[in-house]
């Protein structure tokens, strides 16, 4: 019994030793650049229940606009879209096998056709912190963007991914917690946040089917 289960093993060995080797999976843009752009940063609102209550409509929202304007400015509280286009542009290029390039800011609503490769387009849409509806003394960190992707031959759209992100209201921080020490627990939730989005954005990206992944020739 033994000896005809060794026999059966060397066959098997033998055999998968004379198979050629796959080569690895590769894409159209391997080799090629991708270049990745950010965006000016939009008003951050900071909207809390007693602003709320002493103004109404229009008035409100620019006071919390203005409130939250200086918090960003005041603490150098950093766009998300930022870290995400340097997390994502590092694990798409690793994943595409591109030559990544260094991220450059634009205000450019569309991206014209520059050459070959990718072009990897991050903004933020909106971000701010709120009130909680059924509990005004504790604040919830929200925050909107997306991704756009581009051949840049022809500046063909291949994927355009939203990503919507809030901080868990469980355990939700007061008003003085969140700006504590230069605003460092809000910078935290915006990290998280970028996070959560560059790995939204990349699961996305992969499954469309211009960067499906193709056996090499």
């Amino acid at each position: 019994m033994n000896t005809r289960i060794i026999a059966c093993a060397l066959i098997v060995l033998c055999g998968c030793a004379g198979e050629p080797k796959t080569p690895p999976p590769t894409t159209a843009y391997a080799g090629k650049p991708l270049a990745v752009f950010t965006h000016s940063a939009p008003d951050f609102a900071a909207i809390t229940w007693t602003r709320t209550m002493m103004n109404a409509g229009v008035v409100a929202g620019l006071d919390s606009v203005a409130e939250g304007n200086d918090l960003v400015r005041d603490f150098e509280v950093q766009d998300p879209s930022v870290a995400t286009a340097d997390l994502l542009g590092g694990s798409l290029s690793e994943s595409l096998k591109t030559a990544l390039r260094a991220p450059v800011r634009t205000d450019l609503s569309t991206i014209p056709p520059n050459g070959d490769g990718l072009v990897l387009d991050v903004a933020t849409d909106s971000w701010m912190f709120s009130y909680l509806p059924a509990d005004a003394a504790h604040y919830q960190v929200k925050y909107m963007g997306h991704a756009r992707l581009y051949d840049a031959a022809t500046a063909t759209e291949l994927a355009n991914v939203p990503c919507r992100w809030a901080s868990y209201e469980k355990d939700a921080p007061g008003y003085d917690d969140l700006v504590a020490n230069r605003g460092a627990l809000l910078k935290d939730m915006l990290a998280a946040a970028a996070k959560d989005c560059a790995a939204t954005y990349q699961k996305q990206f992969l499954a469309t089917p211009a960067l499906q992944q193709t056996t090499a020739k």
